[in-house]
């Protein structure tokens, strides 16, 4: 136990005058040691305010009245690093199709070890016509290099791209230079800014990754959707739904900004297919359905969440006006920010939680889910949400341009109407599936065979980053093939075959010399099953480049194997730069 003594006319705690030497004047040792220093970090930290408060982005310089640029981009976060006294990294991690570069911002505090330090990724602007994004990303970057939200650092590395679709962006288009739809993209990897974008989680392999979008007009300002496919550990969602979205809906409530969790209307038929319009394939009336987000890995969210990372999609509400752009921004960035004070305050967990899950899929055997179907829960209770009224049941909005009859419109047509001349609503959803159900599951394989000629996968799996062997000469060996007994063909390129049945007959087969095979192992232990098996919904097979489907009474094209250890491999190199 410690004693007061008396120390220069100051009595002082007898602990505290081991920081002094003896004979020292307490006053002159208090300045010298702690209030000298107090004040110094006191004036860097409103140095820090000072400047954020001066140093504005291309938006908050504009004041909106356009959205920032590439070339904007580019110049405002190598000015944010001359002034930053953080670690401010700047990376190209690719190219678009036009040859822009993609910027990464990584952010990180000097003399912090980083294996102590949650890694978080966050990508904005897949879609080019959801701007707010992009700009909130900015402003969220300057706030942590020299403003206000410098103490995130203590407990996070942050790897920011801000603008993933730069020709999309600048055209304020959803789609980019290609015509592609990047959040559709990451299964295929055709456009090379979704390549670049898995090169750069595939170096970093963060434990939590944020996909930033909008959507139409909507009462709920801010939405969070989870990751969804029955592959990924049940617990990250749940972890997700019971304490991250609590979390971050509260700071929002503060801020008068409305939250829920993302969820989808879906067109339905009496089959139980879902349909593209108000008119099923029958020709019948089609009836809605609600569900969470999306089980398809080929988004941002499940591509990622696929090695077990705990990952989200962020969807601020947008008129689509660029004279609304200032409040997008605002609420998309309190949003994030809440989002990354829930990490801060519970890296460690969150960090134990990723790891230990990783390491079990480095060894699992469970069976892998190939299709999945929403589904009510038990009691099939209802949903209560808000939403805002229309005017009129059939009013949409007002035309932005001038339009004829017989002419074609789209939703960026659609001028929707201004939320304080609607309602809000009180509605009950009966026809609720919040349960994702596994239809149809395959044992794990070993590996697969591919023969030669399927150059097209083979690059595919390489831009995945998924290790490949070909055989050095032929080997008789046994494998599983699939017959395929019943086939229904999907109506568009990117879905797979309605219906597809098979029966597996093991046989002792030659694998001719070349042959590439592909092991289901390491981080890639259930991407490799999901992306070759013929029953998956999610795979290769549903697109039409790489020329899996077989007609009916054919044998699928690649084989399962169940052992691969005695076979003359040679690994084949992936030429991936960063």
């Amino acid at each position: 136990m410690s004693c007061a003594a008396r120390y220069k006319n100051w009595y002082v705690d007898s602990d505290l005058l081991l920081l002094f030497e003896k004979d020292e004047n307490f006053f002159e040792v208090f300045m010298k040691r702690f209030w000298y220093p107090t004040l110094f970090s006191f004036v860097l930290i409103t140095v820090s305010f000072l400047y954020a408060a001066e140093f504005l982005t291309p938006g908050e310089a504009s004041r909106y009245s356009h959205y920032t640029t590439n070339g904007e981009i580019g110049e405002f976060l190598s000015r944010l690093q001359a002034l930053s006294p953080v670690d401010l990294q700047l990376s190209i991690i690719g190219e678009s199709s036009e040859r822009d570069p993609i910027y990464m911002a990584t952010l990180s505090r000097q003399g912090v070890k980083e294996d102590s330090l949650l890694k978080v990724f966050i990508i904005a602007t897949q879609h080019g016509d959801e701007q707010s994004g992009k700009e909130a990303c900015l402003r969220l970057i300057r706030d942590v290099a020299i403003g206000p939200l410098n103490y995130l650092l203590d407990s996070l590395r942050l790897y920011i791209v801000p603008l993933v679709n730069p020709y999309g962006a600048h055209h304020n288009q959803r789609v980019n230079g290609q015509g592609l739809d990047l959040n559709r993209d990451h299964v295929k990897l055709e456009a090379p800014e979704i390549r670049a974008v898995h090169r750069a989680f595939n170096r970093i392999f963060p434990e939590v990754t944020l996909d930033v979008h909008e959507k139409g007009d909507d009462y709920y300002l801010e939405n969070i959707g989870l990751i969804s496919n029955a592959n990924i550990p049940s617990h990250l969602q749940q972890y997700g739904r019971e304490k991250v979205l609590p979390y971050v809906e509260e700071k929002l409530r503060q801020q008068k900004i409305t939250f829920h969790e993302y969820l989808i209307r879906e067109r339905i038929e009496a089959t139980g297919a879902t349909v593209p319009s108000a008119q099923g394939r029958s020709g019948k009336e089609a009836k809605f359905y609600y569900r969470y987000s999306t089980t398809d890995i080929n988004d941002g969210r499940n591509s990622f969440g696929i090695y077990h990372t705990l990952s989200f999609i962020l969807e601020g509400a947008s008129s689509g006006r660029l004279d609304d752009l200032g409040r997008r921004t605002h609420n998309q960035y309190q949003a994030i920010k809440a989002w990354l004070e829930y990490c801060y305050e519970n890296q460690k967990q969150i960090t134990a939680m990723v790891r230990k899950a990783r390491e079990a899929l480095l060894l699992t055997h469970e069976p892998v889910h190939l299709r999945m179907l929403y589904q009510p829960t038990v009691d099939k209770r209802p949903l209560e949400i808000y939403a805002l009224s229309r005017v009129g049941d059939d009013v949409l909005g007002t035309l932005r341009v001038k339009k004829s009859e017989g002419d074609e419109i789209s939703w960026r047509d659609i001028q929707p109407l201004d939320r304080k001349k609607r309602k809000v609503e009180k509605r009950i959803i009966d026809d609720w599936r919040p349960v994702v159900q596994a239809v149809v599951s395959r044992p794990l394989a070993v590996a697969y065979a591919i023969p030669p000629g399927y150059q097209q996968i083979i690059r595919t799996l390489l831009d995945h980053e998924i290790p490949l062997s070909f055989l050095s000469n032929d080997v008789r060996i046994k494998a599983e093939m699939y017959r395929v007994i019943k086939l229904v063909p999907s109506g568009a390129d990117h879905e797979a075959p309605q219906v597809i049945k098979v029966e597996i007959q093991p046989q002792e087969v030659i694998l001719r010399r070349g042959t590439i095979i592909v092991e289901s192992a390491g981080r890639h232990r259930q991407l490799v099953p999901i992306l070759l098996e013929p029953e998956s919904e999610y795979g290769l097979i549903r697109y039409d480049r790489y020329g899996l489907v077989p007609q009916e009474g054919d044998f699928y094209a690649i084989y399962r194997l169940y052992d691969v250890k005695d076979l003359p491999l040679v690994p084949y190199l992936s030429f991936n730069q960063w």
